[in-house]
């Protein structure tokens, strides 16, 4: 599919999950070959246009509304006439759209429903990193100990393997959740294994959409990218994470929108059915003014109120923050394991075959491991008890 027919369906994607007003929220520009494809688009669905602003050379050259024909925005007559008139011309033209959506349509347009997040678990850093270690420290003890005749390492592999795939599975299955709202009974449920907690939406205040920077672990992981947090805000002044995260340039970019986006705009509709103010929350708003795309401008073009409350933005930094270091004490765990056991097999080494150098090295390349791990887990701890 051409990049045109894209642009096309992304302006019918917008205008889908608008539930307000009458004209589309937003500038569309096109070129004149995507703009046939537009008009094409409009005639099917029974959109009309209202009226049409024509660029030359990136310079304003007219205007042409329907009021000016004598017509109805939902007559394709007077559109066709135009951009014909305005196609033979030599000179190439860019095209501004102004869309009217009549309420019929709005009124066809399905009605937020229920919203229910996949099941996500609690504890994915554990989980990995555990699998990881089992697996390295099951090679590694193979390795060492696999050609000494006085007994047989198989079972304890056995036993081993299946005692830390039993512990992945535990974690995961702890740390399953699942987020249902139901904007008909007004309430809001997180089930997990065992337990079931029931918030009214009443006792929520708004639904707050945290973005910040953050590097990803890739080969380009000198890119910033920006990802959005959704948080409900309640009176009490408490934070439920919604443990959703999506990249915001998968809810800013069209070509009718990926899954990420689709999800970002049901949650917005979602909230607003239920009678919850969105509020678009950066917490790089102490960067904001070096930003490419200001919170501000963002902020509108999402539909929903641009947050400044500093307290807040401290508050949800300070839950990023623990989040970041809950996940360093995972790696923590799985690093101490890995010292002890250097440093036992080590040490051992040294007792029964003497003083030999890679008996020497495997012990203090064991203890260098065990006293950053230690050492790793008492400025984490320091940190936390601040925070």
């Amino acid at each position: 599919m051409q990049q045109s027919e894209y642009l096309a369906r992304y302006i019918f994607y917008g205008l889908q999950n608008r539930n307000q007003g009458e004209d589309a929220p937003a500038i569309y520009h096109f070129s004149s070959e995507d703009f046939h494809l537009v008009l094409d688009r409009v005639e099917e669905r029974g959109i009309g246009i209202y009226g049409i602003e024509v660029w030359r050379n990136g310079a304003f050259y007219d205007v042409i509304t329907c009021e000016d024909m004598a017509t109805k925005p939902s007559d394709p007559s007077w559109y066709r006439v135009a951009y014909e008139a305005f196609r033979r011309e030599d000179s190439p033209f860019c095209y501004t759209a102004s869309f009217h959506v009549p309420e019929a349509f709005l009124s066809e347009l399905p009605q937020a429903e229920g919203l229910s997040f996949r099941p996500f678990w609690r504890f994915p850093g554990a989980s990995l990193a555990i699998l990881f270690m089992g697996v390295f420290m099951t090679a590694l003890f193979y390795y060492l100990f696999h050609d000494r005749p006085q007994w047989s390492p198989y079972p304890y592999l056995v036993a081993f393997v299946t005692v830390y795939v039993l512990l992945v599975l535990l974690l995961l299955f702890l740390g399953l959740r699942r987020i249902d709202i139901d904007p008909e009974r007004g309430e809001i449920t997180v089930k997990s294994p065992f337990s079931r907690k029931v918030l009214p939406l009443v006792e929520v205040k708004n639904l707050l959409r945290s973005v910040n920077s953050y590097l990803p672990w890739s080969a380009y992981g000198h890119i910033h990218l920006r990802h959005a947090d959704y948080y409900l805000h309640l009176n009490d002044g408490r934070l439920i994470p919604l443990s959703l995260r999506i990249r915001e340039m998968d809810i800013m970019r069209g070509y009718e929108g990926s899954r990420e986006h689709r999800l970002d705009r049901r949650l917005f509709r979602l909230a607003r059915e239920a009678g919850l103010e969105v509020v678009y929350f950066d917490r790089d708003w102490r960067y904001r003014d070096k930003q490419w795309l200001r919170p501000e401008l963002l902020a509108s073009m999402l539909s929903c109120r641009w947050g400044r409350d500093e307290q807040l933005a401290e508050r949800l930094e300070c839950r990023v923050v623990r989040s970041r270091l809950w996940n360093w004490r995972y790696a923590i765990v799985a690093l101490s394991l890995f010292a002890g056991m250097l440093t036992y097999d080590g040490l051992s080494t040294l007792i029964k075959d003497g003083w030999t150098f890679s008996a020497l090295a495997e012990a203090a390349f064991g203890l260098f491991c065990l006293y950053s791990a230690v050492d790793t887990y008492r400025e984490g701890a320091e940190r936390y008890t601040e925070l």
